[in-house]
């Protein structure tokens, strides 16, 4: 539970990088990190793909690895790519990140039995106790709040959606918007961080986003077969262990 923290003060900090990226490209430097602008479908990982639109940049494993190291945040090794919506000078901006988990198939069957108040204490302390490290980096520290959106479960997609408000020790809040996106072999993760006032403009945007991810044919959670490698855990503890990331 001690990675929790660490990824909601990732999300805290990504427009720090984006202004670091776009100040490194207008001085004709080599970019911090290479966005590659849509449209495209790029590739994420060897299980899945996205559409990535017009007016959206994409980075890799290795850009999105290098993100995370400029926002202040250890790479986990599982990420495969994150993509960023371009903005003119003085627009706040968003950040999307994908991590692909290959746990094993994880069977749904606790869909109608999601406990908020458990899911959330258990972040919470999580997240109190990564603190601790934090402050030994000299990083600030994060708390949460709340649900800003409880967990909900679409059987139709196979995702899991939840949305929890943060808040660090100068008052200010930010939202870390979450999609497990499950799969045969494991889950996409993937995170949309915002300030607070833009939450309500972002999601359908990062909807609109997460609707172009597809899994390849053989990945796709309903192309399980009787045989293949299950993960040690269900839903519940798929929300409870995952870290956030916060502007």
């Amino acid at each position: 539970m001690k990675s929790i923290s660490a990824r909601f003060a990732l999300q805290s900090m990504l427009v720090v990088c984006i202004g670091l990226c776009a100040l490194a490209q207008e001085k004709e430097q080599q970019p911090v990190i290479d966005w590659r602008p849509g449209p495209f479908t790029a590739k994420l990982g060897e299980s899945a793909e996205i559409a990535v639109p017009e007016g959206f940049l994409f980075t890799d494993k290795k850009g999105a690895q290098k993100l995370l190291e400029l926002t202040q945040n250890i790479p986990s090794g599982r990420e495969v790519g994150a993509i960023v919506p371009r903005t003119k000078e003085g627009e706040q901006t968003w950040f999307v990140t994908f991590q692909f988990h290959e746990v094993g198939f994880i069977r749904d069957d606790e869909k109608d039995q999601l406990n908020g108040d458990v899911i959330l204490k258990s972040i919470k302390d999580g997240t109190e106790e990564s603190n601790k490290v934090r402050a030994e980096k000299g990083w600030p520290a994060i708390h949460v709040a709340g649900w800003e959106h409880p967990p909900f479960y679409d059987q139709q997609t196979n995702n899991l959606t939840w949305a929890i408000l943060g808040k660090d020790d100068n008052g200010e809040e930010s939202v870390n918007h979450s999609i497990r996106v499950l799969g045969r072999q494991g889950t996409m993760n993937i995170d949309v961080v915002m300030g607070l006032g833009e939450y309500s403009k972002v999601v359908p945007q990062f909807d609109q986003l997460v609707s172009g991810l597809k899994y390849r044919e053989g990945h796709r959670y309903t192309d399980y077969v009787s045989g293949d490698k299950l993960a040690e855990y269900g839903l519940t503890a798929l929300i409870a262990v995952a870290p956030a990331r916060w502007p």
